[in-house]
């Protein structure tokens, strides 16, 4: 489903090794939230016309606490399939998390988060 751009910028088989390396890392998924849905057609702003999907989303997983990110979706029209033109994600796994508190502080913790989750469109800590 991706779109040509984003073919180009991350080959199925890195997307393949990251995806993988992840799960390993953050363990299975324990709660999603959609926190928007935001439609678009026809704006000038976009770079190519048709159809724009964004879908802002917060996840839990088992040694993952703080995640975030959006997923861009495109059509060329109407009746056309959507790809995925881009995909961000922001991540702290517990583990790094417990090691940064430990090192430095639990503060630091929460501030290196905020920080990340700035470029995560809607997002809000639960």
């Amino acid at each position: 489903m991706f779109g040509e751009g984003l073919k180009r910028q991350l080959p199925l088989a890195q997307f393949q090794v990251d995806q993988e390396r992840f799960g390993k890392l953050a363990g299975v998924p324990t709660g999603k939230r959609i926190l928007t849905i935001n439609w678009t057609k026809g704006s000038p702003d976009q770079p190519m016309p048709g159809i724009y999907v964004a879908i802002d989303v917060t996840y839990r997983y088992q040694r993952a606490q703080r995640h975030c990110g959006f997923v861009i979706l495109h059509a060329v029209g109407e009746n056309a399939p959507f790809t995925i033109q881009r995909t961000e994600m922001a991540y702290i796994d517990d583990a790094s998390a417990a090691r940064i508190a430990k090192v430095d502080s639990p503060e630091k913790v929460e501030r290196l988060w905020r920080e990340m989750a700035a470029y995560c469109p809607n997002y809000s800590p639960d």
